[in-house]
C-alpha cells in the first residue's frame, strides 16, 4: 500500500475583514397617538427649515417629546427621529453628511446626542446671543405691567451670569414711577443688602395687583355715578346758530327765542347767545336749560319776567339805572349775560308745570282798557 504523506499545506494570508457601511436605523418606534407615560397627549414638533429665529424653538420641542414618548431611545435613534424632522435647507445640509456616513462612517456625531446638536448650533443657533440679552437688559423698562416686563426680563438672564445684587438693581431701574413710590411709601428698601432679586420682583408684582385693584373698584364707582348724566347728554338735541329754541322761565311758563349766535361765557364755557321773541338783545344762556322748538312763533312771545319796579306810577332812579347797567350784569349762577342769579332762567323749578301759550296783545279798542287809562 502506498503510504500518503500528508503535505502541511501553507496558510492563505487572511484579508482585512471589509468594514460594513453605515446603515441609518429606522426611528423609534413611537406611540401612533403620543402620549406619555402619564396618559397626556402630546402634539408632535413642527418641521425645521432653517429659520434661525425657530432654531432654540425646534430643539426644546423635539428634547420635550422624546422626554416623553422615547425616554429609552438610543442617541441614533434620537438624531434619526431629529432629521426625521428637518426640512428645507437644513435638510439640505444634513443629507451630505448622511451621505458621508454612509460610504466612509466617518461621521461620528451622527451617532451622538450631545455632539449633533454641538453641529447643529454651529449651523443654525444664535452665535451671539449673548451680547444681544446684554444690550437688551439695559435699554428694558416697565412699560406695561410688573408681570411681563419680569418676563422679559428674566428672558434675558437667562443668557447672562451677573450675580443678585446687580440684577436686583438693574430690574428695580426698569420699575415705572408710580411702582417705586409705592415701594417706598410701604418702606421696602430694595438696596438694603439682605434683599435679593426675587424679594423685589415679588413686592412689585403684589403691588402693581393692589394699584390695578383700586383702579378699577374706582372706574366702576365714577361709571356708577355719572351713568344718568351719561344717558342724559346722549339724548340731548344738538343746537347751532339759527335754530328756534325755548326755555321755561322762573315763572314756569315757556319762553321762546332764537339761537343768535354761540361764544364763550366769562369762565371759557361754550355758550349759546339767545334773542327772546319781543326783546332787543341777547342774553348768554347754557346750553342745558334750552330746547329745541318744533313750533316756533312768529309773534310776540311771554319774555322772562323782569324784576319788580319800585313803589309809584313809573319806574324810580335805581330801576332805570338798573335797566342801563343791565347789559354789564353777568349772572353767578349759569355766567351768562344779561340777567343775574336770582332771575336765571337756567334754575331748577319747583312746583310748576310747564305750558306754552300765546300772550295776546291788548285790543285798544276795548272798553276795559279805555277805561283803565
Amino acid at each position: 500500500m502506498q503510504a500518503l504523506i500528508a503535505t502541511p499545506v501553507a496558510p492563505q494570508p487572511q484579508q482585512p475583514a471589509a468594514f460594513p457601511p453605515w446603515q441609518p436605523n429606522p426611528p423609534p418606534a413611537l406611540p401612533a397617538t403620543p402620549t406619555s407615560s402619564n396618559g397626556i397627549k402630546l402634539a408632535k414638533p413642527e418641521k425645521f427649515k432653517g429659520e434661525k429665529g425657530k432654531a432654540t424653538a425646534f430643539k426644546i420641542a423635539i428634547n420635550s417629546y422624546l422626554v416623553a414618548c422615547a425616554p429609552n431611545a438610543t442617541d441614533q435613534q434620537k438624531v434619526l427621529f431629529t432629521i426625521s424632522y428637518l426640512d428645507g435647507t437644513a435638510l439640505e445640509w444634513i443629507q451630505s453628511y448622511q451621505e458621508q456616513e454612509i460610504m466612509h462612517g466617518n461621521v461620528a456625531w451622527l451617532r451622538n446626542w450631545t455632539t449633533f446638536w454641538a453641529e447643529f448650533n454651529k449651523r443654525f443657533g444664535e452665535t451671539d446671543w449673548a451680547e444681544k440679552a446684554r444690550k437688551k437688559i439695559r435699554l428694558l423698562k416697565q412699560t406695561k405691567s410688573v408681570q411681563e416686563y419680569l418676563r422679559d426680563f428674566q428672558a434675558c438672564t437667562t443668557y447672562l451670569q451677573y450675580n443678585n445684587e446687580v440684577l436686583r438693581d438693574m430690574f428695580y431701574d426698569g420699575l415705572n414711577e408710580t411702582i417705586k413710590a409705592h415701594m417706598l411709601a410701604q418702606l421696602f428698601d430694595p438696596q438694603d443688602a439682605a434683599t435679593t432679586f426675587q424679594d423685589v420682583a415679588d413686592q412689585a408684582l403684589e403691588i402693581d395687583l393692589q394699584v390695578k385693584a383700586y383702579n378699577s373698584q374706582s372706574n366702576k364707582t365714577f361709571k356708577s355715578e355719572n351713568k344718568g348724566q351719561t344717558s342724559s347728554n346722549r339724548s340731548r338735541e344738538k343746537l347751532s346758530t339759527g335754530d328756534a329754541v325755548y326755555m321755561i322761565g322762573t315763572d314756569g311758563r315757556a319762553v321762546k327765542g332764537k339761537i343768535e349766535s354761540i361764544g364763550r361765557n366769562s369762565c371759557g364755557q361754550v355758550t349759546p347767545n339767545v334773542k327772546w321773541v319781543g326783546q332787543n338783545s341777547t342774553v348768554q344762556v347754557p346750553f342745558p336749560a334750552l330746547k329745541k322748538d318744533d313750533r316756533p312763533m312768529a309773534g310776540p312771545s311771554h319774555a322772562p319776567p323782569p324784576p319788580p319796579l319800585a313803589k309809584g306810577k313809573g319806574p324810580g332812579p335805581m330801576e332805570v339805572d338798573r335797566e342801563r347797567r343791565k347789559g354789564e350784569i353777568t349772572c353767578l349762577h349759569c355766567q351768562g349775560k344779561g340777567h343775574i342769579a336770582r332771575d336765571c332762567p337756567s334754575k331748577p323749578i319747583s312746583g310748576f308745570e310747564a305750558r306754552v301759550e300765546e300772550v295776546k296783545e291788548p285790543d285798544l279798542d276795548d272798553e276795559s282798557v279805555k277805561d283803565d287809562a
